[in-house]
């Protein structure tokens, strides 16, 4: 009967430690805590402390800018001076946005790793009671009536606590990830809410900032100013992309075009001489609108090749956030006011990588995006570009003008 026990026992524990290592190392409610979940939790609690820290310095920005922007607005400062604050502040709103998203994935995830848990907790308990049916061993009255002595009663009445304390300790187990599942739910509806809020706020900014920019469209020295500044950037632009394509060694990609979003294929503005849409952008356009894009859109590399450079500070000379793609050969294609930027410049990109989010950053009233292909070549010793009719690249294009 010993041997029978001892087994017996050392199944049921290696089981245990078998099941509770591979679910995470679940702990019984009443149980010490583990290294490795005491450890975590300082992780977490360093991650939330860090977060709230990185909100309370966001706010102060905020705070500053909106103050700036109240300072602008009263003294009727140079637009481009106003619509950077805007970019600045927009920027920083949708950085809490991208954090509160964050917080919500991660919530996600950890709902799912606990109800895998659970349900690993649970086949097991259904495994244990088959067992303690199957085996007339484990029938707690049989294992009790079977004693041959006092001295075996004992032994087999510690036997059945053992699977008693067993069975506890697993329905323990299973309370407990049952708790934490709710909590993170509960958690993760919170982090909803206020994402909802967060973005009805930005909507609210962006609005603000259309507005502001049409009624600046009046002034034409404000006009003037920001069409000069704007050409002077893209200019600085042109000669930054010149002298990195001359040492470039990206092996052009034998594929073709793609259109660098998938939300629309409105092209409200073609290249060449234009009247500057609501009297913003160059009159001299060296690219292609697409409208109908709105916030949201992700803007794909329409080409592989590498990342050249990159702005996200919001202004940009006139293009905002912007992204500039190596395609080798001097082809280098120009993605501009995005909301947000994802790669760096050494990037390696394929195609039809996410590079950032559509937006209105930069000299535009409203969310479009900017795309130009460009060919850089070397003629009598001198850097020459030339802005090609990304029309030539985008089939099926709608015009719009």
């Amino acid at each position: 009967m010993k041997s029978t026990k001892r087994i017996l026992c050392a199944f049921l524990a290696v089981l245990t430690l078998l099941t509770l290592a591979a679910a995470g190392s679940v702990r019984p409610a009443y149980a010490a805590k583990t290294a490795a979940e005491l450890e975590e939790e300082q992780r977490k609690a360093a991650q939330i402390a860090a977060l709230e820290q990185k909100k309370k310095e966001q706010q102060e920005k905020l705070k500053d800018l909106e103050k700036q922007i109240a300072e602008a607005k009263a003294k009727k400062e140079d637009v481009m001076v106003t619509k950077k604050l805007l970019d600045q502040r927009n920027q920083l709103l949708l950085e809490q946005i991208d954090d509160t998203q964050n917080q919500i994935d991660d919530a996600a995830a950890q709902i799912a790793r606990y109800e895998l848990l659970e349900q690993e907790q649970y086949e097991l308990f259904c495994q244990q009671v088959r067992s303690e049916e199957e085996r007339g061993s484990l029938s707690y009255l049989s294992v009790l009536f079977k004693a041959t002595s006092m001295a075996d009663l004992l032994n087999r009445m510690e036997f059945v606590n053992e699977v008693a304390e067993y069975n506890k300790t697993l329905i323990a187990a299973m309370k407990e990830t049952r708790e934490n599942i709710k909590a993170e739910k509960t958690e993760m509806e919170a982090k909803e809410a206020q994402l909802g809020e967060q973005q009805d706020e930005l909507q609210g900014k962006l609005d603000e900032t259309t507005k502001l920019m049409n009624e600046y469209a009046a002034d034409q020295k404000a006009l003037e100013k920001m069409h000069a500044a704007e050409e002077k950037a893209a200019d600085e632009i042109d000669a930054q992309i010149a002298r990195l394509i001359a040492d470039s060694d990206v092996v052009p990609g034998s594929e073709g075009f793609i259109w660098p979003v998938s939300t629309s294929k409105m092209i409200s503005s073609p290249i060449g001489s234009r009247v500057a849409p609501g009297g913003f952008g160059s009159t001299n356009h060296k690219g292609v609108d697409i409208c109908n894009v709105g916030y949201t859109s992700s803007v794909y590399a329409t080409k592989s090749g590498r990342v050249l450079l990159t702005n996200s500070s919001g202004w940009g000379g006139g293009y905002g956030n912007y992204v500039v793609i190596d395609h080798g050969g001097g082809l280098t294609t120009l993605y501009a006011h995005m909301s947000v930027v994802k790669v760096s410049p050494g990037d390696t990109v394929s195609q039809g990588t996410v590079i950032g989010v559509t937006g209105n950053t930069g000299a535009s009233t409203g969310p479009h995006l900017h795309y130009e292909v460009r060919t850089t070549t070397i003629v009598n010793g001198k850097s020459v570009t030339v802005y090609q009719n990304p029309l030539n690249y985008l089939p099926g294009y709608i015009a719009a003008w």
